[in-house]
């Protein structure tokens, strides 16, 4: 279950989705995650007809935080891609396939974060190697980790 042979019979086309990795400046560096009643994420969530991944992403940060885009400044040239299977909502017993979009951005002012979805938020110490929930959040935060890491600017 999940790996690429299943996906010829999956629905078509992916169910796309887009989030914000938002990071905060300080010592350490913080990143920002979102507390659910069963596990951590980040702010993220499905397509709305006619947008754009970005204009997604940048939707659901703020509906589920309350960071609208003028607080933020993205990783210019920083995109994680995953994707993996997920229970069809519309065909029970059937797995659908999904694409998560991951943007990051530096948040530009502190602000206090209002968890409208959410049981609440947690700010984590952005420090790898990183051992926070192994299938999504470390695969993210390490590729964010390594792109910084080639990207730092004089």
């Amino acid at each position: 279950m999940g790996n690429m042979m299943d996906f010829p019979s999956l629905s078509e086309p992916p169910v796309r989705a887009g989030g914000v990795v938002i990071l905060r400046p300080g010592c350490p560096t913080e990143v920002l995650l979102m507390e659910h009643h069963d596990r951590l994420d980040f702010p993220k969530g499905h397509l709305e007809e006619g947008e754009s991944i970005l204009e997604g992403a940048l939707r659901e940060l703020e509906e589920e935080t309350g960071i609208r885009p003028t607080a933020i400044r993205l990783l210019d040239g920083f995109r994680h891609v995953m994707r993996y299977t997920v229970p069809d909502r519309k065909k029970p017993g059937k797995l659908a396939a999904k694409e998560v979009y991951y943007f990051a951005a530096w948040l530009d002012r502190d602000q206090p974060i209002v968890s409208t979805e959410h049981a609440g938020h947690r700010w984590v110490p952005f420090q790898a190697p990183f051992s926070i929930q192994k299938m999504t959040i470390d695969e993210v935060l390490t590729r964010l980790s390594d792109w910084l890491d080639n990207h730092r600017t004089a």
